[in-house]
């Protein structure tokens, strides 16, 4: 064997332990089967990879073959997410007036004395004129809504900005029904709640009526028992882009109430969540609430969101509003803050959403296939330059079946916020190995010149 060959066997001898080891790192995996015929494929990633991954980034996610190799892969956003963008714009409105049916001009004929024909034409006094146009008169309790300059788009809501004379708390409903001729009406909602609450400096406002998918050039506003506020304007939301899914809902264990008016709970996961529903054991709580976050119990928290929620009794009615939208975060352990009229002892349950992240990859090597992840020491995602170089019409197969009962590859091991000792011990193991392998491989590098001189 002379020099390089011995070189290359002992570089290539670490090498090949190193990425073994990289695999043995892996906490747990999941078996897939796919079905045949298909180059590519995409699945959502299941509940328990959120909850066991080593990163909150999901870096140490992998889909490894039979053979034990990693596949090119990559990790984007779910096509389930919401993406709701609204643009909105200021409708006309107008109103109809009830006029009294009775000509103002008439055409009659009549007989000359030569036995002709002859039309003429009568004129209404001005006096009789005059009082047939004070009859007509405004219909106050309908409101018209001309929607035809945006008949090639689609309304999703309409939003009303009002005035009451007035000062209190408001709770009437409206009647919304659509035309194209201003003639012949169809109910679009029959009966829609509208709300002002005001309590201190807060208000809490729903003026906002949904269309559910339907569409007309013009819509009539018609108010219940004699509540009518003054309309200021009314705006029309239309999406230019939405794409839409169904949220998961875990319920938030191990609540911890601290003494300043919060709460405290883990999530078990990195999920990345996306709005919150907190529930109350009592009726008639109005309260700013304030959500902070962070990824480990040493770190600083972070704000995440806030808004009013309340749970109010009007006119007999129980209204609330207990949903709480916040941009997407990862973190894993959270706060709830109240404001100083709440005791967070009557808190009864708080509940989070979240939407899955999507797996891509090419089905590379022999099957079957498996998701590795729990990799403490994979810090970095896998490579996705791969997918650049598809065709664009590149299809990817969503018939996927996942096992989801978790196999442990080795022990699980919590999170960890800093390097283990564990880690350093393996390390350390690594860095000996690889310096006695190379003196290895140096003192063979000697001993073939030093039998070639002789």
């Amino acid at each position: 064997m002379n020099r390089n060959n011995l070189t290359l066997f002992c570089l290539g001898f670490f090498f090949s332990h190193v990425i073994m080891a990289d695999q043995s790192d892996y906490q747990n995996q999941m078996s897939l089967k796919l079905k045949e015929g298909h180059a590519a494929f995409v699945f959502d990633i299941p509940e328990d990879v959120y909850r066991t991954v080593a990163y909150p980034y999901l870096s140490d996610v992998r889909i490894v073959n039979t053979t034990g190799d990693f596949v090119p892969m990559r990790i984007v956003l779910n096509s389930d997410e919401i993406k709701l963008q609204y643009t909105q714009t200021s409708l006309p409105t107008f109103k109809l007036n009830k006029t009294t049916s009775l000509p103002i001009n008439t055409k009659q004929v009549r007989t000359t004395r030569s036995g002709n024909y002859e039309d003429y034409t009568v004129e209404t006094s001005k006096s009789m004129r005059h009082f047939i146009q004070n009859q007509e008169n405004i219909d106050n309790s309908k409101i018209y809504i001309d929607a035809s300059v945006l008949k090639d788009q689609k309304i999703e809501k309409f939003s009303l900005d009002w005035h009451f004379e007035n000062q209190g708390n408001r709770l009437f409903y409206v009647k919304l029904s659509g035309s194209n001729d201003l003639s012949n009406w169809q109910t679009v909602k029959a009966r829609q709640k509208l709300l002002e609450i005001k309590s201190g400096n807060k208000i809490i406002l729903e003026n906002a009526i949904d269309l559910n998918h339907k569409k007309y050039l013009y819509y009539q506003l018609v108010f219940e028992n004699n509540i009518r506020p003054e309309i200021k304007s009314i705006h029309a939301h239309f999406i230019t882009h939405k794409t839409k899914g169904q949220n998961h809902w875990n319920v938030s264990e191990n609540i911890e109430f601290l003494d300043d008016n919060a709460i405290i709970f883990d999530s078990k996961g990195y999920f990345p969540i996306e709005s919150f529903k907190i529930d109350f054991n009592q009726k008639n709580i109005l309260t700013s609430v304030s959500i902070y976050s962070r990824n480990s119990h040493k770190s600083k928290w972070h704000y995440a969101g806030s808004g009013n929620i309340y749970s109010i009794l009007i006119d007999g009615q129980v209204n609330d509003k207990n949903l709480i939208n916040i941009r997407r975060s990862t973190n894993r352990y959270w706060k709830v803050v109240f404001d100083d009229h709440i005791n967070n002892t009557s808190v009864k349950s708080v509940k989070f959403s979240w939407r899955n992240h999507q797996i891509e990859f090419l089905a590379q090597g022999e099957g079957p296939f498996s998701i590795y992840y729990g990799n403490k020491s994979q810090k970095h995602l896998a490579p996705n330059n791969w997918f650049s170089q598809l065709p664009r019409n590149m299809y990817f197969s969503d018939d996927v079946v996942i096992n989801k009962s978790n196999t442990v590859v080795n022990q699980v091991v919590d999170h960890p916020e800093t390097i283990e000792e564990s880690d350093k011990a393996k390390l350390t193991f690594w860095l000996i190995l690889g310096f006695v392998i190379l003196l290895l491989a140096f003192m063979a590098y000697k001993l073939v010149g030093e039998s070639k001189e002789e």
